[in-house]
Order: structure tokens, then C-alpha cells, then sequence
């Protein structure tokens, strides 16, 4: 992420490590991570992942979610971007963990920290919004090679673990 000038005072600032400090009246600007949620509806011993439509990654799978809107839960969010995404309520079944990517939009590389939930849908979802498919995958089957960011890796890792400890005796 990169700034030249305050947005307060239009003064040239100064990029320093974690944020911009404006020359002039010492306006800060934090480089703060965007939040941002993965929604994973699970399934029969199945997870539900989406193509995206759009860039960064377009034509590649990766979780439903998206970014939060300012002051919005993380749980808010994925409520609402699973709604937006797949047509389907959800609810929540587990909180998986927090990962830590880079988005690339526009030639900007934000810092992201993607919060994962582990959720249970109903119905025959529909791709909407920023998703051309929606597809079931086996949990020992995911399309790896063709994930569209880094941080699906280690979160769908996560995502798989907790369902083997949980899901044994429970089909959802």
C-alpha cells in the first residue's frame, strides 16, 4: 500500500514501516490488514468452494466470503457474504483461525487477514455476486493446484483437521 499525500491536509508524508506519518501536522495513517472472512459451507465429508469471476485470481477456486464492511463482525460478514455468494443461509458451526495473505488489486498489494469459519447450509446453492461456479469437492480431492490465494492452503488444511475431529459420527 502506498500514499503521497495526507488526505486531512494534502501535505506530502512520510512512509514509515507500519504507517504514513504527514509532514506537515503529523497526521498518522496506519497500514492496518483488511479483514476479510472465508465461509466454509462443509457437507457430507465435502466442502463447497466458488470460481471466482472476477480478478485478482479470476477462473480460480477459492472459499465463499470477502471483505468486511467497516465496523462489521467477522461473523456478521460471513453470514452475509455466504447469502451473497451462494444464495443460501448459513449457519455457523465453528470458528477455524486466522490467516494471514497479500490481495494484489489495481497494483496495490494489501495486507489481508482472512478470519475462517467452518459453516452448515441448506439447499442448492446458486454462484452469484463475484462466483461463476459453485462446486462440492471431496475433502481428500480439493483442486489444490488451483487455488487463487496463498492463505487457502493452511486455512482449508485447518478446515479439513476439524472436520475429521468433529464430523465423524455427525453428517452435516
Amino acid at each position: 500500500m502506498s500514499f503521497q499525500y495526507c488526505p486531512y491536509c494534502k501535505s506530502n508524508l512520510l512512509e514509515k514501516e507500519k504507517m504514513f506519518v504527514c509532514v506537515d501536522n503529523k497526521h498518522v495513517i496506519h497500514k492496518n490488514s483488511i479483514p476479510a472472512v472465508a465461509a466454509v459451507p462443509v457437507k457430507n465429508n465435502k466442502i463447497l468452494l466458488g470460481r471466482r469471476s472476477i480478478d485478482p485470481q479470476k477462473g480460480k477456486w477459492d472459499v465463499v466470503g470477502g471483505f468486511s464492511d467497516p465496523g462489521e463482525h467477522p461473523e456478521k460478514t460471513v453470514l452475509r457474504e455466504t447469502k451473497e455468494e451462494t444464495d443460501l443461509d448459513a449457519k455457523i458451526l465453528w470458528f477455524i483461525g486466522i490467516f494471514m495473505d497479500k490481495y494484489l488489486f489495481k497494483k496495490t498489494n494489501y495486507d489481508v487477514m482472512v478470519v475462517y469459519y467452518a459453516v452448515e447450509v441448506a439447499g442448492d446453492p446458486k454462484p452469484a455476486d463475484d462466483v461463476s461456479e459453485l462446486k462440492w469437492f471431496d475433502v481428500d480431492k480439493l483442486p489444490e493446484k488451483e487455488y487463487a490465494f496463498e492463505h487457502l492452503t493452511p486455512g482449508l488444511n485447518d478446515v479439513k483437521r476439524w472436520m475429521k475431529k468433529n464430523l465423524r459420527s455427525k453428517v452435516v
